[in-house]
């Protein structure tokens, strides 16, 4: 898809345009959260540790990225939004993969492991 425009009317036209998609990108995303991550007092853990390294974030990204993805994600669904705001959650989808190493790194993931055998 190739828009072009102001960062954040960008954003808006793809986030409309991409609507369905991105909302079920997030299911299938929390679905499988859901999954591997039992609810309760370790997803609200989980939810602090992406604050944690999703705080930054901001800092390596261009204000012109910023705008657009803020953009975006103002057609996000609310339904998610006990997760985050909309705008932190969509860089918290981002930086998921990122995060999963430096989880790792931190041996945290290696200990939620062992903890469950």
């Amino acid at each position: 898809m190739y828009l072009e425009g102001e960062p954040y009317e960008r954003g808006l036209i793809y986030g409309e345009l991409a609507k369905e998609l991105n909302q079920r990108q997030e299911e299938i995303f929390v679905e499988q959260i859901n999954q591997f991550v039992p609810k309760g007092a370790f997803q609200n853990f989980l939810k602090i540790m992406m604050g944690f390294f999703t705080s930054s974030i901001p800092g390596h990204i261009s204000l012109e990225n910023q705008q657009e993805i803020y953009g975006i994600s103002r057609t996000f669904s609310d339904e998610f939004d006990y997760i985050a705001p909309k705008y932190t959650r969509i860089l918290g989808y981002h930086a998921a993969h990122d995060m999963g190493h430096a989880l790792n790194d931190y041996s945290v993931v290696g200990c939620t492991s062992f903890a469950l055998k």
